[in-house]
């Protein structure tokens, strides 16, 4: 089964954005410990996660380096000033993105 999690924002959730972040770095331990992660798509101010800055940024890159593809939406990282500033899985595009969520059997969104 291919499995897409989509974080469209910097935290987890709607109401108080710093419980919100909060809520992100043990999401993202406890999603470390799963094998069946295919991609992980930020767009909007979720590109900031992956962003120069972030204390998301080891989880991050370790579940890339476990083989999960981390894509941040070159639209957003332009529109964010984040240019050469992604620091966890890469800068992808639109294209791409939909390629991915369409060929998921599973989407998770945060």
């Amino acid at each position: 089964m291919k499995t897409v999690v989509v974080v469209n924002s910097e935290g987890m959730g709607q109401g108080n954005p710093a419980l919100a972040r909060r809520l992100m770095l043990p999401f993202l331990e406890q999603l470390r410990r799963h094998d069946h992660v295919d991609a992980f798509v930020l767009y909007n101010t979720g590109v900031k996660l992956a962003a120069e800055g972030s204390e998301l940024i080891g989880p991050l890159a370790a579940l890339h380096e476990k083989g999960t593809d981390v894509l941040c939406c070159g639209t957003c990282v332009g529109a964010l000033g984040l240019e050469g500033k992604i620091r966890a899985g890469r800068v992808s595009n639109m294209e791409e993105i939909v390629k991915t969520l369409m060929g998921a059997e599973k989407t998770v969104t945060l």
